[in-house]
């Protein structure tokens, strides 16, 4: 089964490095989007300048709740907000599906969930997780100033839904980000994301 996953995620990197895939790989435009959250809509273009952590999201993932319960993502949202970065959490499960959210909803998923310093839009049709290519909960991507996907992947390599693996785990969401910040080469650009599979809608 290994085996099969690793064929199968190196398969998709061969697609995207040769472009035969729409997804953007890590130095490439991340792709334009505009999506409803709590008093109107929102767009990437609104963070021009800026740099932006795009985290997919499901509040009832436990691979999500392995952060976000012992207050991990939380304080890093803190801390990077605090130096001028946007993190912007995406929810792309379908209407119908016991882990959509509706944009009515955010309030109570963020107050639950003791998050101030992330919005949460809502990809109800799934087209901007699918534009992302985000196969997971969580991903992220970390995008520059100028657009540009500088990291994409899981937040660190220890692939479990434990809590307890947090403190001890090789993070590289925030390695990319003290290197990407201070100007630095970010040394790993893309991982393999593990989690919950982001609920899309099927046809």
């Amino acid at each position: 089964m290994k085996q099969t996953l690793s064929l199968l995620w190196a398969c998709l990197l061969l697609l995207v490095a040769s472009g035969a895939s729409a997804v953007p790989a890590s130095g490439e435009k991340a792709p334009a989007f505009t999506l409803p959250t709590t008093g109107g809509d929102v767009s990437l273009s609104d963070y021009a300048g800026k740099w932006v952590v795009l985290e997919w999201f499901n509040p009832n993932c436990p691979f999500v709740r392995k952060f976000y319960g012992p207050g991990y993502l939380q304080k890093w949202q803190k801390e990077w907000s605090e130096k001028g970065v946007s993190w912007i959490l995406v929810s792309s499960s379908h209407v119908g599906h016991p882990d959509h959210v509706a944009v009515a909803d955010i309030p109570a998923v963020l107050t639950k969930l003791k998050i101030d310093s992330a919005k949460l839009l809502i990809d109800e049709t799934g087209a901007v997780g699918k534009a992302y290519g985000a196969t997971n909960t969580p991903q992220v991507f970390l995008i520059s100033p100028e657009g540009v996907i500088v990291y994409q992947g899981a937040i660190d390599d220890c692939r479990t839904s434990d809590t307890a693996d947090v403190p001890q785990a090789k993070n590289f969401l925030l390695q990319a980000l003290k290197e990407a910040t201070s100007g630095e080469k970010v040394e790993v650009t893309a991982t393999r994301p593990y989690g919950c599979s982001v609920k899309y809608a099927t046809k």
